[in-house]
């Protein structure tokens, strides 16, 4: 099989997801993340591309401090877009509001939001399929 990379954006519990990951992900599978958009900046900005970009719509957030605005993950997703428009992006999501799920839509994501709350065979399908495993 050929090598895959896939970066993943500000994921809180990188624990779990690593977890999840090493559940079904074969070992081509290169997996980097990401604590904030500067980082992933500077791949990209250098030529780096991946095949898959998974963000967490609550990337900068400070979830202690009550509801967050989702604009630095809409951010990224546009900064994703600029720098490699082909792209599968993959948000993570916990939309709880239509403007919140249109901005997400204009920034180019919208077809795969994938809710927090969902079955986690739902993202881990989606990846394989995104990923062609």
């Amino acid at each position: 099989m050929e090598s895959r990379k896939m970066a993943v954006v500000d994921w809180s519990e990188r624990k779990s997801l690593e977890d999840f990951f090493g559940a079904f992900l074969p070992p081509e599978v290169m997996v980097t993340y990401f604590d904030n958009i500067e980082g992933l900046a500077k791949r990209l900005a250098s030529g780096e591309r991946f095949d898959l970009y998974l963000v967490d719509n609550c990337l900068g957030c400070d979830l202690g401090k009550g509801p967050h605005v989702p604009g630095p993950a809409i951010e990224c997703v546009r900064l994703i877009r600029e720098k490699h428009p082909e792209a599968e992006i993959i948000v993570l999501a916990n939309i709880a509001s239509l403007w919140e799920y249109q901005q997400f839509e204009k920034s180019g994501a919208a077809r795969y939001l994938i809710g927090k709350g969902d079955d986690p065979k739902v993202l881990r399908d989606t990846i394989q399929r995104l990923l062609k495993l």
